[in-house]
């Protein structure tokens, strides 16, 4: 007996460090092929649809992404990042570190070409050889300048096809392409035109993905990675609305649409091969809340409904439903929505019609908070916050911070508060978060206003956001 548990314990190892032995061993050759009208992205001669999730800067909680189904991962180039994610069984889309016009690349210059060509390469040399490496993208959104005024470089789509031939010359194994901003069809036809050297087009899309995969498909017949999706982006209203304060869904009516989203995805394995969720992470834009499939690393119920679809493995537990908060006097009497905050703005008749009632507080005055909550029991904690409404931002550099104000709530009683106003005039978010056992968390805030917003008001609102032409570099 002991003689048979011997062999088979020796048995299991064999079996372990062979497993160890290829997984840390394999050079995996990532292609697109053409099946039935159709393109699939093919891991040596395994079809690999890409259930992935944007994570940028840091892997957070890899062992429960992949858990829930998750096979890849959106990080910037840096060999740590690759590597822990690939110790967790996750494969890397690279964002390649390449400069923008709206930071100041003048796409026209030769020796900016050149010396962006250059850095890519090194990159590329040390990169390339990671098992963990799965494609490459020359950079997100090239063709976005935060300016009504200034058009991008026509340029710009043949410098990229340059340094995408010389990628290739160098990394034939790895798939290389960039991620472009929605599925503008006069766009995407320059870049079909201007660029026969790439191997995919990423599209960034936060509406409804059938509709702008179709679109995109429609113009560029090589394969398409959803690089992006996920809820509406707080731009909804359009680029010059980053300045007003937003309404945000709860994090349940969330799960709803990344679920629904996600099955879209699924199913539309004729438009595209695959996809990144965003955010995995936290992600401080418009408020400390819109993106974040995880909060303070904890999980909301949007990874649950990514594990539904995807069949991966995931607790099997109740939603957490919170309503808005209810912002009322101490009378108990709730209050209304009041005028456009604007209204007092010279804004041209047509924007500030698109602009949001929102409720009007009195500068360091009490209130009283509410907030409804299901599937919540004793174990609920509920925890509660003022920020400031807006947050700073300026484009493709969301900033880690929107700043907390301390000492305004007064009293907590169950789900119910009573809170001070701010008493410098502006826009406000209060925030409530229920956290339930080690590793569920819900939220939602309601958007008001202390005091009465005036013109200077807007102008300083403004200023964290970036809309001026960009200043180029000079050419030497």
């Amino acid at each position: 007996m002991k003689k048979l548990l011997k062999t088979y314990f020796i048995f299991v190892l064999v079996i372990f460090t062979a497993g160890l032995y290829l997984h840390f061993n394999e050079d995996p050759n990532w292609a697109f092929v053409n099946e039935k009208g159709s393109w699939v992205l093919k891991k040596d001669s395994e079809t690999f649809f890409i259930r992935g999730a944007v994570m940028h800067h840091k892997i957070s909680r890899p062992e429960l992404f992949e858990k829930i189904g998750g096979n890849a991962v959106r990080v910037q180039a840096d060999l740590e990042l690759i590597s822990e994610a690939y110790d967790n069984g996750l494969y890397s889309f690279v964002n390649l570190p390449i400069m923008y016009q709206r930071d100041g690349m003048d796409w026209s210059c030769e020796s900016q070409v050149e010396a962006q060509e250059k850095k890519i390469i090194e990159v590329v040399k040390k990169l390339k050889g990671h098992p963990g490496v799965m494609m490459w993208s020359l950079g997100n959104e090239h063709g976005i300048i935060p300016s009504n005024d200034y058009k991008y470089d026509s340029n710009t789509w043949k410098s990229l096809d340059r340094i995408s031939r010389s990628v290739k010359s160098i990394d034939p194994s790895h798939p290389i392409g960039f991620c472009v901003g929605g599925s503008d069809s006069e766009k995407l036809s320059e870049i079909a035109e201007d660029c026969g050297n790439l191997d995919f087009i990423g599209i960034n899309t936060y509406g409804g993905l059938k509709e702008a995969l179709s679109e995109a498909k429609s113009v560029w017949k090589k394969p398409i990675v959803c690089t992006e999706w996920g809820i509406k982006g707080w731009w909804g209203q359009g680029w010059q609305a980053h300045w007003l304060v937003i309404e945000e869904t709860t994090s349940f009516e969330k799960s709803k649409l990344i679920e629904e989203r996600c099955r879209e995805l699924e199913d539309g394995k004729d438009l595209c091969v695959g996809g990144f969720a965003f955010y995995w992470g936290d992600r401080a834009e418009q408020s400390t809340t819109w993106w974040g499939l995880l909060h303070d690393n904890l999980s909301t119920d949007s990874v649950g409904s990514l594990a539904s679809v995807w069949n991966g493995v995931y607790a099997d537990r109740s939603p957490l439903k919170l309503d808005r908060p209810v912002i009322k006097d101490l009378n108990g009497i709730a209050l209304k929505e009041g005028e456009l905050y604007a209204t007092t703005w010279d804004a041209p008749e047509d924007f500030r019609a698109r602009e949001r009632p929102t409720l009007a507080l009195d500068e360091g005055r009490v209130y009283e908070a509410s907030v409804f909550l299901d599937g919540v029991d004793h174990e609920t904690i509920l925890n509660w916050e003022i920020r400031e409404g807006t947050g700073v931002m300026v484009y493709s550099n969301s900033k880690d911070e929107i700043r907390l104000l301390e000492d305004l709530i007064l009293t907590q009683e169950g789900s119910r508060i009573t809170f001070k106003a701010p008493k410098d005039t502006g826009v406000y978010r209060l925030y409530v978060f229920a956290k339930k056992g080690d590793d569920h968390i819900a939220y939602a805030n309601e958007v008001f206003t202390a005091g009465r917003l005036a013109h200077e008001d807007r102008e300083r609102l403004s200023e964290p956001y970036e809309t001026n032409p960009p200043v180029l570099l000079p050419c030497d």
